[in-house]
């Protein structure tokens, strides 16, 4: 028997490849077959009680957890830009614990103002619901020591979003055209040679809300998450608790 090249082996499985997909039978869609279905948002769900017996035990302790009281409001916090009573509440409590637990005092806290997820917290009783609600991200406090430059840059994006949070320890008024009027950090107009030490969220510090100027840079993580911050501020101060404006941030109207 003559045995061919492997070259002519090779092509001649190409060609009958070829062939049999020459051969192949085409299928198409002749028709289809549509049963209208429609739903309806006021249709009653079957509850299944057999899961419901299975978690209840569970919902009645985390309940329990989340309705727990931990302060007491004598006015109604709002959120609002440029500034309002629930951001300087939030960022007080943030710039208390953090002099609290950092190894030197920070001239001021941040916090941006997409991050607080309520529009009000109403006056009584505070409960650990209501802070989750607040802060349902797990963001955590860091604290970042920058230069003038740095710091101006932080404070632009402050100014161009139409105003942040901030606490005690910061002023500052927006222009018609958003951009940062006289800034005063502790008291303090802004020196561009000097370095500020501040508390934020680590979002901001890892870029979020345009920030990416902050990612590069050294941080200090306290190890203590926004949220929990609160949570534990509340836990401590037994005494009801309000909120004032105090021109931190202002806008130029006219």
């Amino acid at each position: 028997m003559k045995d061919f090249p492997l070259k002519n082996r090779i092509s001649s499985f190409i060609i009958l490849l070829v062939l049999l997909s020459a051969c192949r039978t085409n299928t198409f869609l002749s028709s289809v077959d549509t049963d209208r279905l429609t739903l309806s948002d006021t249709t009653e769900v079957v509850e299944d009680t057999e899961i419901l017996e299975i978690i209840s035990p569970y919902k009645m302790n985390l309940d329990a957890q989340m309705d727990r009281v931990i302060g007491k409001l004598v006015v109604d916090l709002y959120k609002s830009r440029p500034e309002s009573t629930l951001g300087n509440w939030m960022t007080d409590i943030i710039l208390e614990r953090v002099n609290t637990y950092a190894e030197e005092p920070i001239d001021f806290a941040v916090q941006n103002y997409g991050g607080i997820r309520v529009p009000e917290i109403k006056k009584g009783d505070i409960t650990v619901r209501h802070i989750f609600e607040l802060m349902p991200f797990e963001n955590a406090i860091v604290v970042m020591e920058v230069d003038g430059s740095t710091m101006w840059q932080m404070i632009e994006r402050m100014a161009l979003s139409g105003g942040w949070p901030v606490s005690s320890g910061f002023q500052m008024v927006i222009s018609k055209d958003r951009k940062p009027l006289n800034v005063l950090i502790q008291g303090k107009p802004f020196d561009s040679s000097k370095t500020y030490r501040f508390a934020l969220p680590d979002y901001i510090a890892n870029g979020g809300d345009r920030c990416d100027f902050l990612i590069a840079l050294p941080r200090v993580d306290l190890g203590l998450k926004v949220r929990d911050a609160i949570i534990e501020y509340l836990e401590q101060h037994n005494e009801p608790m309000s909120a004032e404006l105090e021109n931190r941030v202002t806008r130029v109207e006219n």
